[in-house]
């Protein structure tokens, strides 16, 4: 009778050994798939930095680009003023005077 206790023992332990052994094969699968996924995200998050690193020196260069376009607006502007300013001078001046390309022309006829 002892002896067929001990044996029935035996074989708990071996059963409960399995089931442990079966639980830390369960728990190295779980492991090493969240090692992937883990790893899955950090490439997915350099992926990003270098994105944005990219999306950075784009808009460097848009905010440059803008810069230069205001300020060849701003140079055309200056040029049309000034060139107001001469035709309204040349065209409003008194004919008599001489001076202006008319008065010129009309003293060479």
């Amino acid at each position: 009778q002892a002896t067929r206790e001990k044996c029935d023992e035996l074989a708990s332990l071996a059963r409960a050994a399995r089931e442990l052994r079966q639980a830390f094969l369960d728990v190295e699968s779980l492991v090493d798939s969240q090692g992937e996924i883990l790893d899955d995200i950090g490439s997915h998050m350099a992926a990003t930095r270098e994105r944005t690193k990219q999306v950075q020196e784009q808009l460097l260069l848009v905010s440059a680009s803008r810069r230069a376009c205001r300020c060849r607006w701003a140079v055309i502007a200056v040029l049309l003023v000034i060139a107001v300013i001469v035709f309204a001078v040349l065209f409003t001046r008194p004919h008599g005077h001489g001076g202006t390309l008319q008065t010129a022309l009309d003293a060479a006829e």
